[in-house]
């Protein structure tokens, strides 16, 4: 599944951080994918539906 992917990317290598002999948790990650991969991978439906919003003609008042 891409959602476990993307959790086990967040989470520590608890190998090293016990070798250390430091407590194990969750270090900050910078992890920001590309906005559109998100989509095709998370979103498919909402990808197509966002295109569908766009192509909509707009109400002028």
């Amino acid at each position: 599944m891409a959602g476990d992917s993307a959790a086990l990317a967040l989470m520590p290598d608890d190998s090293k951080t016990r070798r250390k002999g430091k407590s194990c948790g969750i270090k900050k990650v910078a992890w920001r994918p590309e906005p559109q991969r998100i989509i095709d991978e998370f979103m498919p439906g909402f990808a197509r539906l966002a295109m569908v919003t766009l192509m909509l003609p707009r109400d002028e008042e």
